[in-house]
């Protein structure tokens, strides 16, 4: 198995974390990006205090964005793709069409229907040709929009509003 994972789950009632790190190759810096990017969640979801995985997309993305931003902050100089976990294809793809994407996600934000679109691997999409989990490039690339116009940093947008980070 070449996979990387950590997750949160309820299991028995309790928030359990789990930690796959096959694809590490070993390297401390593999590690500190997953990790980084993991604890972003953890702050999110404790501070916001409402599932920031499947309320909404808006969520999600600004969740993700977020995560994949610090993993940069914390693993400087990689690529896009590093950060975002996906294949310099799907980078480039989003680059190319976020016009396409933000069309099409702007009257969705505050519902949850589009997540296997944005986030799974096998999704059948509703945008053509749209590699797999794209949100994760798209919101790492629209994080960093806002934070650049703003001049934040991570620990500065957090605990922020979706709506706030995507209309700001």
């Amino acid at each position: 198995m070449n996979t990387t994972t950590i997750y949160s789950t309820k299991y028995k009632n309790e928030d359990v974390t789990v930690i796959l790190l096959e694809s590490t190759l070993g390297l401390e810096e593999n590690i500190k990006m997953l990790l980084a990017h993991e604890y972003t969640h953890w702050i999110r979801e404790k501070e916001i205090n409402h599932d920031i995985f499947e309320n909404c997309i808006g969520e999600r993305f600004v969740t993700e964005g977020i995560a994949c931003n610090f993993s940069e902050e914390v693993v400087p100089n990689k690529q896009k793709s590093y950060y975002t976990i996906v294949p310099n294809t799907t980078v480039e793809w989003v680059e190319n069409n976020l016009e396409v994407i933000n069309k099409v996600v702007e009257p969705e934000l505050n519902k949850n229907n589009m997540m296997y679109d944005f986030f799974y691997m096998f999704a059948k999409t509703k945008i053509p040709n749209m590699p797999e989990r794209t949100g994760y490039v798209y919101e790492y690339i629209k994080v960093k929009e806002y934070m650049r116009k703003n001049n934040f940093k991570i620990k500065d947008i957090v605990k922020s509003d979706w709506r706030e980070v995507l209309n700001g």
